[in-house]
């Protein structure tokens, strides 16, 4: 593997080999966020065309609105339109503020999309249709998945040839409780082939009791994982900036206001002694985002040193949050946002060079979204730093942000588990 473009080229060949074995319909890719899944699947589309396969019929799924706007992105550059018939199918959360905007969005960028509860007798044509020539590819959400199932059924339609999902962990923990995402990811009747797409297989912290470990190995349904690019690959292939673990003194005993304040000076003084230009503390609780925001720009004034510190919240549309980043791009200073798991959901972020994460109450999921945005590449970039409590006797909440911050890293990368064990067993003989 020498460049992003190999990489996706060495994925789509082990797909293609896999599918074309005996009974062997399902395949799973890992790859970091940031080198390319959608890419994979429009390409694995076009290589099975172009290898004589049947594929008219194409079903993509993904975890969100913003993962859609990526993939239809990566569908349009690689595959084109002219001799696709695409359709998205909106969320049942189609009502809210951020999904008419991600659906004006993707209509502006020549995307049909129907609500989902409205419009399912439309869907139900379109997959019942004969009369075109052109293949069809429809796009939705997990959360509407069952729709299409039911458009199938009622269109009394053949299966899609291809059903390629994103964001695919996600699954694991579904399948421990649904039985229409079972009947989706597992049954016979959706899909003759199906493409797992995911950054991690596995969630080595559990991100609530009910669900203490996601791992796709476990389910029979997700197939095998037949390419898999770590992330050590692709920081030295140059597609990916080192990601550097960085502990700070928590403020664990002091007052609310304290932990504030020290919250800030930690940011503020890491910000000028390192050199950053962006930088993001994501937190649990609005009230703390906005209450560090504000000490931040008090800090700003007091030690003479210019920031432009921003403040984000749920609420901000699409737009407006895009405004943000826009207009606080002065060169001359830099870029502090604070933000409640605002980030998170938001992979049209500027590239950071540092996140500040004090609070250990994420999942492996939202935890590698923030681990994405340091590990963007960008000018005079060396390494990006994700800045966590120092694990001590005095809280166990600080334990756990280091925790699922490693895990995250060791979820993607089986070298690097390896090395925490090799560590471990280390420290263990030595009494440590």
């Amino acid at each position: 593997i020498s460049s992003l473009e190999s990489v996706q080229q060495q994925a789509v060949a082990a797909v293609l080999k896999h599918f074309s074995l005996e009974d062997r319909p399902r395949a799973t890719v890992v790859m970091p966020e940031g080198t390319g899944r959608a890419s994979v699947g429009v390409q694995t589309v076009k290589a099975l065309q172009q290898a004589g396969a049947q594929v008219k019929r194409v079903l993509v799924l993904v975890h969100e609105m913003e993962d859609l706007l990526i993939t239809w992105k990566a569908w349009k550059q690689e595959s084109g339109t002219s001799s696709w018939e695409a359709l998205a199918l909106g969320g049942d959360k189609s009502a809210t503020q951020s999904a008419v905007e991600h659906r004006r969005k993707l209509q502006k960028d020549g995307l049909k999309v129907i609500v989902a509860r409205q419009k399912l007798r439309q869907l139900t044509e379109i997959l019942s249709s004969n009369g075109t020539t052109r293949s069809r590819v429809v796009f939705t959400l997990y959360e509407s998945a069952h729709r299409v199932l039911q458009a199938l059924e009622d269109a009394g339609s053949a299966q899609f040839d291809l059903m390629i999902c994103d964001t695919a962990l996600c699954l694991a923990g579904a399948l421990q409780m649904a039985c229409d995402m079972r009947a989706l990811i597992g049954g016979a009747r959706i899909a003759i082939r199906r493409l797992f797409l995911t950054a991690s297989a596995c969630h080595l912290v559990g991100e609530n009791k009910r669900f203490p470990v996601k791992d796709m190995s476990e389910h029979d349904e997700f197939g095998q994982v037949v390419f898999r690019l770590t992330r050590s690959e692709a920081v030295g292939l140059g597609l990916l900036a080192p990601v550097k673990l960085v502990f700070y003194p928590a403020a664990i005993s002091a007052s609310k206001s304290q932990q504030v304040a020290h919250a800030s000076s930690v940011i503020l003084n890491s910000t000028r002694e390192r050199g950053f230009r962006t930088v993001y503390a994501c937190f649990n609780k609005v009230a703390d985002a906005e209450s560090t925001w504000r000490a931040l720009q008090d800090l700003s004034e007091r030690s003479n040193f210019p920031i432009n510190a921003v403040y984000l919240n749920s609420s901000l549309n699409l737009q407006d949050r895009h405004a943000v980043f826009v207009d606080n791009q002065d060169q001359s200073r830099p870029l502090i946002v604070s933000a409640a798991q605002l980030i998170q959901r938001n992979r049209s972020s500027l590239p950071a060079d540092m996140v500040f994460l004090p609070e250990g109450r994420q999942g492996t999921e939202h935890t590698l979204q923030v681990i994405s945005l340091v590990a963007k590449p960008s000018p005079g970039k060396r390494a990006g730093i994700v800045m966590v409590p120092s694990p001590g006797k005095t809280s166990s909440r600080s334990d756990l942000t280091a925790a699922t911050t490693l895990a995250a890293f060791a979820a993607e990368d089986p070298a690097f588990l390896e090395a925490l064990k090799n560590l471990a067993q280390n420290g263990a003989l030595l009494g440590r």
